[in-house]
């Protein structure tokens, strides 16, 4: 498996960082996650420009300093890529490697580009518990995907999963519905979706496109603060993700979904049609990489 290092091809173990590194010991490292769809033209990342600029925005929120562009990073996802060919997933990670001080003397990151095997395919619904509150946006902003962030909502979903549940969805501290540990969260109610705003969860590119195409379909979305009494109240819920656009929600705690819902199976079927590069929206969110 090849890797992009600080501008070069290099063999995986070449992205290996010390377990005293402030990345690991301090949890500062910023990633982000693109997934890789075959086409009839090769390969193609599914919102690159976007998945890039916020991997860019986050180490800036880190106050970290780029020695790279949106550019650069652009194209060593092109030769990473073209390097493993049949990948699904890249990563691009940008960590400090030196010693676990508390802040860094050298402000400017490593950046790495992975590249890696699509995984198993999506279970066809999941269960949810609703968990501990999120980390307040004041604390920590929540468009930065840095490492430390999805410290508690691990630590919450493996306690989930010993109670017989699949995943975790978080509630702000008043009680509003926010999002899972890596993955966005959509109600359907009344014949329309509802979403919480970015203010308050992960500006997700997967729900930017789930929502592109809901548009065009003439389904309505509501982007607001949702009670928790709404999502009792819904008919049916998904969650979005990179690995799953799509991933229909059977239970939150005690409440039962529809998980063949007609608006989600609509959905399912629209976005499987953008990522196979054959609907209209493609173009807008498809980058071909060969």
């Amino acid at each position: 498996m090849m890797c992009w290092v600080d501008g070069r091809l290099a063999p995986i173990s070449a992205a290996s960082v010390p377990v005293l590194s402030n990345a690991i010991f301090r949890g500062t490292t910023v990633f982000d996650v693109i997934s890789i769809v075959p086409t009839r033209r090769g390969p193609a990342a599914v919102g690159l420009r976007e998945h890039l600029e916020r991997f860019m925005n986050s180490m800036l929120s880190m106050y970290m300093t780029p020695s790279v562009s949106v550019e650069d990073l652009a194209e060593a996802i092109r030769e990473v890529v073209a390097a493993n060919p049949g990948c699904g997933i890249v990563r691009t990670v940008a960590c400090w490697d030196g010693a676990p001080a508390l802040v860094p003397a050298d402000r400017t990151p490593r950046v790495v580009v992975t590249a890696e095997p699509s995984g198993p395919a999506a279970r066809p619904s999941i269960a949810l518990q609703s968990a501990v509150a999120k980390i307040d946006p004041v604390v920590m902003p929540t468009q930065i995907k840095v490492a430390a962030m999805y410290a508690a909502g691990i630590r919450a979903q493996i306690a989930a999963q010993n109670d017989g549940f699949d995943a975790i969805v978080s509630r702000s501290g008043e009680g509003l519905l926010t999002e899972g540990v890596s993955s966005s969260v959509v109600l359907v109610a009344d014949g329309r979706l509802v979403a919480p705003p970015l203010a308050e969860v992960l500006d997700s590119i997967t729900r930017a496109l789930v929502l592109d195409a809901a548009s065009g379909v003439s389904i309505q979305a509501e982007i607001r603060s949702v009670p928790w009494d709404e999502v009792r109240l819904a008919q049916a819920a998904f969650m979005s993700s990179t690995t799953a656009p799509i991933l229909p929600i059977r239970r939150i705690d005690d409440t039962i979904y529809q998980v063949d819902h007609p608006i989600v199976a609509a959905l399912q079927d629209v976005v499987a049609s953008v990522l196979a590069d054959d609907h209209h929206l493609s173009q807008r969110w498809l980058s071909p990489l060969a």
